[in-house]
């Protein structure tokens, strides 16, 4: 869960464009606030969830809402609050996928693709491989490691020399950028 709240970093550039008056004061002030709200809000659910669930056996589950029965009204509800909580939210978290998605496809296939099609097929992709491995993998756990090995070789050993060869001037095969 606080993982899932800080997905959303990315789009700060779009949403400090969106203000009416873009300052930095203004930013401050919204971005203190919001984090306020949050602090707030994760420190309730914390402490209300260690009060209810202190005699749990074995300790309070990772999961809160598990530990409650699949009859409980309440719970329930949380359940079906937290569901279109990330619902509601993933389609603005797939924003910058999304857009890397299309940039790198456009690169690969031209600009003459058609674009609302093109953002709906980009969105359904995503969208639906969201769907599926939230469906089918039981511990997130092996999604962190597989994404971060593989996306540690390309940050540390490809996209440094690609950045250099792109960046430095001269045609890209220039005997000084390949030594």
């Amino acid at each position: 869960g606080l993982s899932f709240m800080f997905v959303c970093h990315d789009l700060s550039f779009s949403v400090f464009s969106s203000f009416k008056d873009p300052t930095r004061p203004r930013w401050a002030t919204v971005v203190g606030s919001v984090i306020s709200v949050s602090v707030l809000m994760w420190w309730a659910a914390g402490y209300s969830g260690l009060l209810v669930l202190q005699g749990h056996p074995g300790g309070p589950p990772s999961d809160v809402l598990n530990a409650f029965s699949d009859s409980d009204a309440l719970a329930n509800t949380g359940r079906a609050l937290q569901c279109f909580s990330i619902a509601i939210s993933l389609p603005y978290s797939i924003f910058m996928p999304r857009l890397a998605l299309q940039s790198i496809l456009k690169l690969a296939l031209g600009p003459r693709l058609h674009e609302m099609g093109f953002h709906i097929v980009c969105t359904t992709v995503l969208m639906t491989s969201s769907v599926l491995v939230a469906l089918f993998v039981d511990d997130l756990g092996f999604v962190y490691e597989l994404v971060g090995a593989i996306s540690a070789s390309g940050l540390a050993y490809i996209l440094p020399p690609l950045m250099y060869l792109r960046l430095e001037h001269g045609p890209l095969t220039a005997p000084r950028k390949l030594v």
